[in-house]
């Protein structure tokens, strides 16, 4: 029984099961929500191990997502109510800092500032609330989709 109760235990649990990425894209620089943040000096590019970090964080969440709607876990329709609550999270946060006249020498560091609000916010997914890690790879995989970014001028880069 206390070999094999923590397996049934996991099995009658209806939380979504989150498994950990563990192979990184190769060329990790070329990531647009990587560019973005080094763009903004969020990040230096030489810094190999924090890029290697957010790249994580990044397939933690795409991977999972991916694979909980393939496997019925989840629905597209918890899918887009997730990540509209993360563009409402992010839409807010943007009106609120680009509001009125801003200086160029502003933008990196109002971006800067939206950056570090987003990544202290936990999204949910049917009814689960999901750890930061994961909800910081859901902002960063909006911004690989182009659904967001960081400066007043982001979709430029689409």
């Amino acid at each position: 029984m206390k070999r094999y109760r923590i397996h049934f235990d996991k099995a009658r649990n209806s939380a979504l099961e989150i498994r950990r990425a563990n192979v990184l894209p190769e060329n990790l620089g070329e990531q647009m929500f990587i560019r973005q943040l080094i763009e903004i000096g969020d990040l230096e590019a030489s810094e190999v191990d924090e890029v290697s970090r957010l790249s994580y964080h990044h397939l933690l969440a795409k991977n999972n997502v991916e694979r909980w709607v393939q496997e019925g876990h989840a629905t597209s329709l918890d899918v887009e109510a997730m990540e509209e609550e993360a563009l409402t999270m992010w839409r807010n946060l943007f009106r609120k800092s680009f509001r009125g006249d801003i200086g160029e020498e502003e933008v990196n560091s109002l971006a800067q500032g939206i950056v570090d609000d987003l990544r202290m916010q936990k999204l949910t997914i049917s009814q689960q609330a999901l750890d930061l890690p994961f909800s910081n790879g859901e902002f960063y995989e909006l911004c690989e989709r182009h659904k967001l970014g960081w400066r007043n001028d982001w979709e430029k880069n689409k």
